[in-house]
């Protein structure tokens, strides 16, 4: 599959400077408040804010409101249940046309910078991560949550793939998290804290959010803080770590994990997503992907596509 075919073009906004001292005076915040950017974040720019018991101030791109919306409406949902997330403090749109949130601080540490300190804790720490995602996919989204909207992650040359999605798709309303990835889990001790980064959620087939997931574990690249341990490891690989990581989430999330078989046209859709959103990376504020990075995702989603499209009736073999 040629790679230029893999990305539908899309108009992409650049990032403008960010006055945080004048957002921060806007929402109340006194100016001797401390504040620090999370390191990493670009879509929205993230920041910790030393104010009182602690608060963080999520900046989204130039005009994109729904994504505010989104997290807000998530939070809303999650309020009350048993899944730990943040608290929506106040939110406006920043220097004409950026919204932001302010939200609560919760304590506790990524589960990926748990598992990059200790990389013994990594089947451990996975199972709760796993565990998380079961009670997330327990909850039946609010009318305030937008249905999932699938086919906009599909390039138009591939209409077999939304045929075949079309006959799959279950009508239901499981709240979807969509970025639900070891960055965006905190931990305290062996204890989630915290799910951050609602802003992709949406209620629908629960078999997309778990595709996605799993689009993480096998095609999406680490860190470069954790490859840079890894090298340092030499009873460590990449592989057997994201294997361990995987493991521990899937004996979290039993049972109920839907079989593997079932999922080759979610995996599809969730490989050409996790395609895209690295190649557009770059342009929205992050780091450019390695060639090695992008082969690696284009050759998951492309694997995947392939199985997803086959004809179950295509048998080479000779019955008589």
């Amino acid at each position: 599959m040629p790679r230029s075919k893999v990305v539908p073009k899309r108009k992409l906004v650049p990032r403008c400077h960010l006055n945080v001292t004048n957002i921060l005076a806007e929402a109340g915040i006194p100016s001797d408040a401390a504040v620090e950017e999370v390191a990493g974040s670009y879509d929205p720019q993230i920041f910790n804010i030393a104010h009182e018991s602690g608060l963080v101030l999520r900046v989204y791109c130039a005009n994109d409101e729904q994504a505010c919306e989104r997290e807000m409406a998530a939070l809303a949902d999650l309020e009350g249940t048993a899944v730990p997330a943040p608290a929506v403090v106040s939110h406006a749109v920043a220097q004409g046309s950026r919204p932001y949130l302010l939200e609560s601080y919760l304590s506790g540490e990524p589960l990926m910078a748990k598992i990059m300190h200790d990389l013994d804790s990594a089947m451990t720490a996975s199972v709760e991560f796993g565990r998380m995602q079961r009670r997330i996919h327990a909850i039946t989204a609010s009318p305030r949550v937008p249905a999932h909207v699938w086919r906009k992650g599909i390039p138009r040359w591939l209409p077999e793939l939304i045929d075949v999605l079309d006959e799959a798709v279950r009508d239901e309303r499981t709240l979807l998290h969509l970025n639900y990835r070891p960055a965006n889990v905190l931990v305290d001790g062996d204890d989630v804290s915290g799910v951050l980064n609602w802003s992709h959620v949406a209620a629908g087939d629960v078999r997309f959010d778990i595709a996605m997931t799993v689009a993480f574990f096998r095609a999406a690249p680490l860190p470069e803080p954790f490859l840079c341990m890894l090298a340092d490891n030499a009873e460590l690989n990449e592989r057997t770590l994201r294997s361990a990581i995987e493991a521990g989430w899937v004996l979290g999330y039993q049972p109920g994990l839907v079989p593997e078989a079932d999922m080759a046209p979610f995996f599809a859709w969730a490989g050409i997503v996790n395609f895209n959103s690295l190649k557009s990376q770059a342009a929205r504020g992050g780091v450019k992907p390695t060639t090695a990075q992008l082969d690696r995702a284009e050759s998951w989603a492309v694997n995947w596509l392939n199985i997803a499209l086959e004809d179950p009736n295509d048998d080479d073999t000779d019955d008589e």
